[in-house]
């Protein structure tokens, strides 16, 4: 059930979904995600993200001052600047709509109802050791901000897409010029179905194979890719974990059911993992395979990673998941550092949905249920997007297009409240390339370079 700090965030981004002004938008969800951070941070240190009894959980749990202090300064510092959102909206934007004066209000009132709720909490740290601690850690946020819009931080990005990477967004379908073209979609839609649901683990196998293959000949027949089928042989790692399983389970054609109560030991978890998880960050499509790989796979990721280690293997997804988490985050950063360039921003959403679907999913326990969230949008974002582009001539149509995101807002409270149990650091990493993320997409294609933006003209 949603506590009062989570029903609060979720006033608070709704509010800000309902902003007509981009960069008013963007500047309000990036404090959002901030905001959620503070309150998973609250829920998994203190045992409580409730305004009645943070301050009595804070004192029972014995966490420290400066994690109370910080997480607190972290909290009113992302609020804040929702808040500011909405307040310039009402001030400076000459032309309101009706829509967009809603969103300010809703952002205010969840902003006055995080602040009273952190008065208990406030009291018991000192009202000045808050206020000077979110001062600073939000003008620390500003001058990153500002610097990164001096010195182009992501530089070495723009060098590596441009010399050693694909740097054109796949594209979502494939050029459906003759029949043979429409036999690979048909092809690859029924891979994909099988490896959902398939209840075989050869069917699951095999339907991975079709699917790696066919993703890789619709990419070259596209002009786009490399000539050397990464994918496929990315998918073969599959063939050594179903012939070892299959060996386990002592059946020809083990269930994945099945699997749950196979005498799989530790050891032979820690074995079989890697192999499942390089087809899967094949198909995610992270970097630096951005390029290489159709965006339609990029779910598939999800499904496999599902169905293969976290259900018959979660002792083998835990061990590695110190080791994959980061190669997770380097995807979350480049798609944070080149989102502000217009050619490749469905691109890259969709890469922030799949990482922060494959984070849940290793993180396990409440993040598989937000995991889920983020892999139903990065199925639904390709298709919905282009119709969301149809509906944009009304004010109302498009705000309502945009409020179709705030599920999005509970599912990243999950993944990230469950990322923070077992890996703090990049959890936080994770969080912030987020909130950069969504500051650095607040620009339109006339509007001046923002934060963390590429130029990736030759």
């Amino acid at each position: 059930m949603l506590n009062s700090f989570d029903s609060l965030l979720i006033l608070v981004a709704a509010g800000g979904l309902l902003l007509d002004s981009p960069r008013r938008r963007a500047l309000a969800l990036a404090g959002v995600v901030l905001g959620a951070l503070a309150v998973a941070a609250f829920e998994v240190r203190v045992g409580t993200g409730s305004a009645r009894t943070l301050a009595q959980g804070a004192t029972e749990s014995n966490a420290p001052r400066t994690f109370l202090l910080l997480n607190t300064a972290l909290l009113l510092v992302g609020i804040g600047f929702a808040v500011a959102a909405a307040l310039i909206t009402r001030i400076r934007d000459r032309d309101r709509s009706g829509v967009s004066a809603t969103g300010s209000i809703l952002v205010v009132l969840g902003g006055v109802g995080f602040v009273v709720g952190l008065v208990p909490l406030g009291t018991y740290l000192g009202p000045a050791s808050i206020v000077v601690t979110a001062a600073v850690m939000a003008a620390s946020m500003v001058a990153i901000a500002l610097v990164s819009r001096t010195v182009r931080l992501a530089h070495a990005w723009t060098w590596l897409d441009r010399h050693l990477i694909d740097r054109n967004p796949p594209p979502l379908l494939p050029v459906l010029s003759s029949s043979l073209d429409i036999l690979w979609l048909v092809s690859l839609v029924v891979a994909s179905i099988a490896m959902g649901l398939a209840p075989s683990l050869r069917a699951c196998a095999l339907a991975t194979m079709v699917a790696a293959t066919v993703s890789h000949l619709m990419m070259r027949r596209a002009g786009r890719g490399s000539p050397v089928p990464i994918l496929p042989i990315l998918a073969a790692f599959i063939i050594p974990v179903f012939t070892t399983l299959t060996a386990i389970s002592g059946s020809s054609n083990p269930s994945l059911h099945s699997l749950l109560d196979a005498p799989l030991s530790p050891a032979a978890e820690v074995r079989l993992v890697p192999w499942v998880a390089l087809a899967c960050w094949g198909f995610a499509g992270l970097w630096p395979l951005h390029g290489v790989v159709p965006r339609l796979t990029a779910p598939l990721a999800g499904l496999l990673l599902t169905r293969l280690a976290a259900g018959p293997l979660p002792d083998g997804l835990a061990h590695w998941a110190p080791l994959f988490t980061p190669v997770i985050l380097l995807g979350i950063l480049h798609a944070a550092a080149t989102i502000g360039v217009i050619a490749v921003r469905r691109s890259r959403i969709e890469a922030l949905l799949v990482a922060f679907a494959l984070l849940g999913i290793i993180a396990g326990g409440h993040g598989m249920a937000g995991a889920y969230g983020f892999l139903g949008a990065s199925v639904l974002y390709p298709w919905g997007s282009r119709l969301a582009d149809r509906l944009t001539d009304s004010r109302i149509m498009s705000a309502l297009t945009r409020v179709l995101w705030l599920p999005l807002v509970w599912a990243a409270l999950q993944v990230v409240a469950a990322g923070l149990r077992f890996q703090v650091t990049y959890t936080v990493i994770a969080s912030l390339g987020l909130a950069a993320a969504l500051w650095s997409a607040r620009g339109t294609p006339s509007e001046s370079p923002t934060p963390f933006q590429l130029r990736l003209t030759r």
